[in-house]
């Protein structure tokens, strides 16, 4: 069976490879909601505004049952030679209540990546890539605690983003491909997080990413997207070890910007795999969460100054 997977495989990808790969023939598939568009031609800057909220297990430090959290999250990445290279970079916030006083700013790790692929008109696409996430500082007090684990609860996929006095290193894998106007899309990412304050050491967890999406019209496609985090520390039990969140997205897409609507929550086991990743941000992790995430990509569109050069 493996072999027989294989072959098909190779035979693909050879077939690709015959075909010329002009970049205007390459497939400009629908965006899924968080993995990058692997083939884009523009710079693209991208804005997301995600709402949720959490229900908590009350302790009794915290005997609230429900918390409501707001993330904003600025990124941008740049073509660095034609549609293989690109550079990238992300800054994200986030705005909790707390159980006293006002709602609570907490500032995220920015990070920065660069990625390759490998892209064939036939609709396959290949690649990888390197990002660092720098902590810019820890957190102090348990409400901004509480406040940047539910950020990172609803995002797992961003949970270096909030993880305090960590630095992260994330090598990903990406895969692509293209049917008519359906797309499958996947990323498999490792994080590796070192305690800058050398009291934790090194802890590691996997982040898998599937994206499905289709074209409905010109203007307007859908998709849907599962994430698992996955802990891959040894002191986890294999009970708390996973955390799925799930959601849907529509999408419009014109030539310089695109809107983008998405609903998600979380499935199966409580969240408390995030939690157990580094220094647990609380007593008890959320147990389950709904939101709604905003985006707006921006495309520098500059084929119009190319054609007039």
């Amino acid at each position: 069976m493996k072999r027989a997977v294989l072959s098909i495989l190779l035979v693909t990808i050879a077939s690709g490879v015959a075909r010329a790969e002009d970049e205007d023939e390459l497939p400009n598939p629908p965006r899924p909601q968080t993995l990058p568009q692997l083939t884009h031609r523009f710079t693209e800057i991208n804005e997301e505004t995600t709402f949720a909220s959490l229900a908590l297990a009350p302790t009794t430090s915290d005997p609230r049952t429900r918390m409501t959290v707001r993330v904003e999250r600025l990124s941008f990445e740049i073509p660095l030679l034609s549609r293989r290279w690109f550079f990238g970079g992300a800054y994200s916030l986030a705005l909790g209540d707390v159980v006293k006083g006002s709602p609570l700013l907490v500032s995220g790790n920015p990070e920065v990546f660069v990625r390759g692929t490998w892209a064939s008109v036939t609709g396959i696409a290949f690649g990888g890539g390197f990002a660092i996430i720098a902590p810019t500082r820890g957190y102090d007090g348990s409400d901004a605690l509480g406040v940047a684990l539910a950020a990172s609860s609803v995002r797992a996929w961003d949970r270096a983003t909030f993880d305090p006095n960590a630095l992260t290193q994330r090598a990903f894998i990406d895969m692509r491909d293209v049917a008519g106007p359906l797309v499958v899309q996947y990323r498999q990412a490792l994080e590796v997080a070192a305690d800058t304050r050398l009291t934790a050491g090194t802890t590691f967890a996997a982040v898998g990413t599937l994206y499905v999406g289709a074209r409905v019209s010109r203007l307007i496609s859908a998709g849907t997207q599962l994430v698992e985090y996955y802990s891959l520390e040894p002191d986890v039990s294999d009970a708390t070890r996973a955390h799925w969140s799930f959601g849907g997205d529509v999408r419009i897409t014109t030539r310089y910007f695109q809107p983008m609507i998405a609903v998600m929550t979380s499935l199966g086991s409580p969240l408390r795999a995030l939690s157990s990743f580094g220094a647990p941000l609380l007593g008890s992790s959320p147990e389950s969460f709904v939101g709604v995430r905003l985006g707006l990509s921006f495309v520098l569109d500059t084929s119009g100054v190319d054609r007039g050069r």
